[in-house]
């Protein structure tokens, strides 16, 4: 028996069905190896590329309304002995110390990561294998001068082999999942915008419990009282900046007195 070998080679440009597109630009690789019980062997391959027409959008979402902003105390009418410790210098740099602290660097070079491997993912083909097997048993009449009722039993297998990938040309300029990395940007920087606020609540409210203290015409369970809010405010500030704020307390306090004196 001989064997016969073809191979077709179908190519399809362009596929416009707006119903059966998934909403990608998608290009399409396959190719099937069928060896048939006749001992014919055949291949096929298509190229296809998928042009969508209608990609769906990604539902927007809803605004945040802007919030007015909170009532902080208001400054007792200037006190003479009051201090001044709270600086734009000082403020900018315990917020830099917080957000450092909290890892901000760190959470945008992986987002940034993410969003370059979810583009770069465009090279990378959707693989799919897929192999059959087939068994054909069918009697035949094959009759005779002594038997004219005579069967005879054929029988055969084929073996059908195909393999298809597919490359998601969109991707390579946007990416669906960059949707939820921008998403977790946002919610990041909520969370740095309320870092910042306990920052400014925090240096404030040390400033005014630094000076309740170095009042000396206050009593002195106001002063203990106030002693005792300086350190609680030290000790969250301390925390909120990873450990840079408290090595620089004393030497604020020293130079704001120092300062205070020089005035008088």
């Amino acid at each position: 028996m001989k064997t016969k070998v073809r191979a077709w080679l179908v190519v399809v440009f362009l596929s416009l069905d707006a119903s059966a597109s998934n909403g990608s630009l998608e290009l399409g690789l396959r190719g099937g190896w069928v060896a048939r019980a006749d001992g014919a062997r055949e291949g096929v391959g298509l190229v296809t590329l998928d042009l969508p027409l209608d990609r769906p959008r990604a539902p927007r979402a809803p605004r945040a309304f802007a919030q007015p902003p909170a009532q902080t105390e208001k400054p007792t009418a200037g006190s003479p002995r009051a201090l001044s410790l709270v600086t734009p210098e000082l403020a900018h740099a315990a917020i830099r110390a917080a957000l450092r602290a909290s890892g901000r660097a760190r959470a945008e070079a992986r987002y940034g990561s993410l969003s370059a491997r979810a583009r770069s993912s465009a090279a990378l083909p959707e693989l799919r294998l897929r192999a059959s097997r087939t068994t054909d048993e069918s009697l035949r009449l094959a009759p005779t001068t002594a038997d004219p009722y005579r069967y005879t039993q054929a029988g055969g297998v084929s073996l059908a082999l195909e393999a298809q990938a597919t490359w998601k040309l969109d991707r390579a300029v946007f990416a669906d999942e960059e949707l939820q990395i921008e998403h977790l940007r946002r919610l990041r920087a909520q969370k740095d915008a309320r870092l910042v606020k306990d920052v400014l609540e925090a240096l404030f409210a040390w400033q005014r419990a630094v000076s309740g203290v170095a009042d000396p015409d206050a009593p002195p369970d106001e002063q203990a009282l106030a002693e005792l809010r300086a350190i609680e405010a030290e000790v969250r500030l301390d925390v909120l900046t990873g450990g840079w704020f408290s090595p620089r307390a004393a030497g604020i306090r020293k130079r704001a007195v120092a300062r205070r004196r020089r005035t008088e």
